[in-house]
């Protein structure tokens, strides 16, 4: 595989020399609709060489991630890194597009000879994410606001409601039921490994599909919203509504004109 040339910041002996100064090899694996590329770079300088990878696949890329955080070196589909003087480096990623076997993965380009301190920090929380993990609260110590003051079923002191035999009309619940699947799709997709979102595009069947996920999340959670703000403005109005008693004397009075109108019919 062809790099770019070496800057002139390198020795000109190893500039001329009948090899280029770093080797790059580059192989790819085809997991269900997801390509696989494992990157090996070797150079023969004596000094340590920073150097940077594009992905040339026509699709995005997937680092690997620890914690959801893409490992070093990844930044916006990219890879920089460092290269030991006189030794190798691997890098790993995958697409999730199928690719011909003529097709080259990656282009490598040469920044030049490295300082020889530590690698350009990309962020301190991104940092500490990796060091230290994702913190997620338990889910009973996360407020849930005005949502949980809404009883869907209409029978408030009743306990919990059994999510799996909702009492809702048939529409609504197959609304629900597909705007359910597309979240679930949509939390799949979010920091998916490789075979993670190879797993979701087998399901799609469609990379067009996986594509307009985000803009189907979008839609649900506008529509999702303005559902949840007519429901909570429904009940509000329903609690404070109190036909009993007039409902009742309307009743009751129907009911004695009717009683009386019978015995007058009936003494006739």
């Amino acid at each position: 595989m062809q790099i770019h040339p070496p800057p002139e910041s390198l020795d000109s002996e190893s500039a001329v020399s009948e090899r280029p100064p770093v080797d790059v090899t580059a192989a790819t694996d085809a997991v269900r609709a997801v390509t696989l590329v494992r990157v090996e770079l070797h150079s023969d300088v004596d000094a340590p060489l920073r150097v940077r990878l594009r992905n040339r696949l026509d699709g995005p890329v997937l680092p690997p991630r620890t914690e959801g955080v893409p490992a070093d070196g990844w930044d916006d589909g990219e890879f920089t890194g460092t290269l030991p003087a006189n030794g190798s480096l691997g890098v790993g990623y995958a697409c999730p597009r199928v690719v011909e076997e003529s097709e080259a993965p990656v282009a490598v380009e040469l920044l030049g000879p490295s300082d020889g301190g530590n690698e350009e920090d990309t962020g301190h929380v991104a940092a500490a994410v990796r060091d230290l993990g994702r913190s997620v609260p338990p889910a009973d110590a996360v407020p849930t606001g005005s949502v949980e003051s809404v009883d869907l079923t209409g029978h408030p002191g009743d306990g919990p409601r059994d999510d799996a035999d909702p009492d809702l009309p048939d529409s609504v619940a197959a609304w629900l039921d597909a705007v359910e699947a597309r979240v679930e799709r949509a939390e799949r997709l979010t920091d998916a490994s490789a075979a993670e979102a190879a797993s979701v595009l087998e399901d799609c069947g469609d990379p067009d599909a996986v594509a307009a996920v985000p803009d189907r999340l979008g839609a649900d959670t506008t529509a999702l919203r303005g559902a949840l703000e007519r429901v909570e403005r429904l009940l509000s109005r329903a609690a404070a509504a109190n036909p009993e008693p007039v409902a009742t004397a309307l009743a009751e009075g129907a009911a004695g004109l009717s009683e009386s109108q019978l015995a007058t019919e009936a003494g006739r």
